[in-house]
This record gives structure tokens, sequence and C-alpha cells, in this order.
């Protein structure tokens, strides 16, 4: 009995005790209870992560790898929905400061939403995309241009909502901001800046197939008399080669018509950089064929200087060596003229570089010979 009422009595104790060091613990405890402070903070911790998941999502896409892009597509719109919640919280109050903290953070929300929503449209477009990319490739230029506009009927509309986003950003107030998140929002402005030049950049790529079909049609004719002419002045053929040159000059002055040079103008502005695979060649090509009047002028620059490449190897086959330097010179000084211009793509720069060779071998030749005029 005795050991019997001991282990009683040792037992109301022990649980007096944990009752008394319960009450102890509850006094000291920090009081845990959200407040809108809290959770403007919270939100701005979602918001950051959904702005980088739909940053990254516009740049896998633009990689091409359309799968992961899709993920983090979800991880984006996961952490929107977190942000969204803790922001209508934090709205339950008077105080200013997290009323504009939140304000901040809405902001940087709506970006990552817009992001998100250029996403889902360049992936519902792809397939169209790149059937107006493959049609490029294959010199088929009225469907992809077709292809091309489809895809612009999806993807125009949300330019202005990205022009929008981006102007509210400028609103915001780094006052009222988490101070460990300063750096980070200023970093999430860049990032939707980052995601937004890729997705005008698709918008001006499609716009480039749409506008430049017609002037890219015409660049095929005037590639092949280019290569004609070349094949004439490789085999002699001088009065040829003349023909084929008057051609190149009409064609390139009907190149210098409004419609046109519009077309030229858009292509002007991509920035194949932003792009990869089949959309940053098509951008490089575009680019660098859809000349402007100034890429234009220095084409027919080399052209006349072509032409007196010509007169002078005509001048050398007849022995008038006289002539064929003075052509020869002529030549170079034109060259010499289109150094300093921008503007006619690598392909000029490299024409006229080979006609430079072409040149200075010319006049060491016509050195070489006696003059029989």
């Amino acid at each position: 009995m005795l050991k019997g009422r001991k282990a009683k009595t040792i037992l109301v104790l022990a649980t007096s005790v944990a009752t008394v060091a319960v009450l102890l613990f509850s006094m000291f405890t920090i009081n845990t209870e959200r407040t809108p402070l809290t959770d403007a903070i919270e939100s701005g911790e979602s918001t950051l992560r959904a702005v980088d998941r739909s940053h990254e999502s516009m740049v896998r896409f633009a990689k091409e790898l359309i799968e992961e892009a899709k993920e983090l597509l979800k991880t984006a719109q996961i952490s929107q929905e977190q942000a969204r919640v803790s922001l209508t919280n934090a709205k339950h109050t008077d105080d200013e400061f997290v009323l504009n903290m939140a304000q901040n953070y809405e902001f940087l929300l709506e970006s990552s939403q817009t992001m998100d929503q250029g996403v889902e449209r360049l992936l519902a477009i792809n397939e169209e995309l790149q059937k107006a990319l493959n049609y490029y490739q294959q010199r088929s230029y009225v469907s992809a241009a077709d292809s091309a506009s489809i895809c612009l009927q999806s993807l125009e509309p949300l330019i202005n909502n990205f022009a929008v986003r981006n102007r509210t950003l400028e609103n915001i107030n780094y006052l009222y901001l988490a101070s460990g998140h300063r750096d980070q929002v200023k970093y999430a402005v860049i990032e939707y800046e980052d995601a937004m030049a890729i997705y005008l950049q698709y918008v001006q790529l499609l716009k480039s197939l749409k506008e430049g079909a017609a002037y890219m049609q015409k660049t095929d004719e005037i590639n092949n008399l280019f290569n004609q002419m070349q094949n004439d002045m490789a085999n002699s053929a001088y009065q040829n080669a003349k023909q084929q040159l008057d051609e190149l000059s009409r064609e390139l002055e009907d190149l210098k018509n409004p419609q046109f040079q519009s077309a030229a103008s858009l292509a002007s502005q991509l920035d194949p950089s932003l792009l990869n695979g089949l959309a940053h060649n098509t951008a490089e090509d575009l680019k660098n064929q859809l000349k402007d009047l100034t890429g234009l002028d220095k084409f027919e620059n080399y052209l006349k200087s072509v032409e007196k490449y010509r007169q002078a190897s005509v001048y050398l086959a007849n022995g008038q060596m006289k002539e064929a330097g003075e052509a020869t010179d002529q030549a170079l000084a034109l060259l010499a003229q289109s150094e300093g211009q921008s503007g006619g793509g690598s392909d000029v720069d490299r024409y006229s570089e080979a006609l430079e060779f072409a040149l200075n071998s010319l006049k060491m030749q016509i050195k070489g010979q006696p003059d029989q005029s």
C-alpha cells in the first residue's frame, strides 16, 4: 500500500509540474498570429519567385526547350496563386506602409502574369511559327507570310499589355519594400524587360516574314542575276556581264519603292541574338537580305565598281593599258567610298573585299604589260 500511494503521489506531482511548465512556456512564447505586414512580405517572396520562373519560361521557349518552358510556366503560376492570397490578406489594414508595399508587389505580380500570357501564346502558335520558318527556308515566301499572319493574330493583341505593365513597373516606390527585397525587385524589373524584348522579337520576326515576302522574291531574282554576272565575268563573257549589271541596277532601283523599304525597316530592327535555332537564322537572314536605302546604295556602289572592273578587263584584253589602269583606279576609288558606309550587310562587304583583291591583281597585271594603244 505504501508503495502504491507513493506512486500515485509521484504521478500527481509530475502531472502538476508538467501543467505549470506548459503555462509558463505559453507566457514567454512569441505570438505567431499572422499580420498584414507578414502577409505583405510573404506576397513579395512569392511574387519574386513567380517573376523569376516566368522569365525563365520565356527564355527556355526562345532556346527551343519547349517542355522546360511549360514546366516553368506551371511553377510560376503556383507562385502567383500564393502571392495573390497573401496580397489579399495584406490589404486588410489601414497601415499606409503595408498598403504601399502590397501595391508594389502587385505591380510585379501583374508583370509576371503578363509574361506568362506571352509564353502561353507563343506555345499556342509554336507549330504555326515553325511552319513559317520552314517555308522561309524553302523559299516559299508567300506561304511563310500566310503562317506568320496567323501567328500575329494571337501575339499582337498582347503587345499593349506588355507596354502597360512596363510603365506600371516604373511606378514602384522602393521605399515601400521589405529591406531584403530591394535589389531583388530591381533585378525582377530587368527580367521583365528581358522577357518583353524576347516576346516583341518574335512579333518583329513574324512581321518581317509577313511584310517581306515580295522583297525576298525580288532578292532571289537579284541573287540569280548576280550569280550569272559573276559567272560571265569569270568566263570573260564581258558583254553578257554588262547586260546582267544593267538589269541588276534596274532591280535595285525597284527596291527603293516605299513598299519594299517598309519591309526593310522592319527587318532592320531585328535582334537575332535574342533568338535561337531556326528563328535566329531566319532573323539574321532577313536582316541581311532586306536592305534599306543605305544598304542598296552600298550595293549599287559595289556594282559600279564591278562595271569599272569589267571595263578594265576589256581594255586589258584589247591591249589598252592606259585605259585599263584608269578604270581600275576608278573601281578602287568607288570601293574606298563604300568603306565608311553602314548597311549593306556582310555579303556586300565580302564581295567588296574579293573585288578589291581582284582589282589589285589586275593592276599588277596591267603594270607588267606594255601599252599597245
